[in-house]
């Protein structure tokens, strides 16, 4: 029988602190993108809000009720569109991120927080 092939998934999700002690305390919440490779999306979003749990943060929902898929080979056009303003090395690199995704992995992009709720 053979091991399904993963393939890398984006669940950006809209967080707020429970536990978590490095999350600021006057943040209200954050967006965050989770990078997880598994086998489908379900799995990824079960994956990625596992973690966020496990990590002290309360997950809320997925922006825009969507995950999408990124093909691993374009990694670096990638993160230079969508993260030009971030430095690199915050992202794996290009083997790495392969991996990353054979291994069946999960990581993090830049955390994007607000102070107060909207109006």
């Amino acid at each position: 029988m053979s091991t399904p092939t993963n393939a890398l998934f984006i669940c950006t999700a809209k967080i707020s602190r429970a536990t978590n002690p490095e999350m600021p305390a006057h943040l209200k919440g954050a967006f965050v993108d989770c990078y997880v490779a598994a086998a489908d999306h379900r799995t990824a979003v079960r994956r990625a809000v596992e973690l966020l749990g496990d990590q002290g943060f309360v997950f809320e929902e997925l922006l825009d009720g969507k995950v999408h898929q990124l093909d691993p080979l374009q990694w670096d056009k990638y993160i230079s569109d969508r993260w030009a303003d971030i430095p690199r090395d915050h992202f794996p690199d290009q083997p790495q991120l392969l991996e990353i995704v054979a291994a069946g992995g999960i990581f993090f992009g830049p955390y994007i927080s607000w102070e107060r709720d909207s109006d």
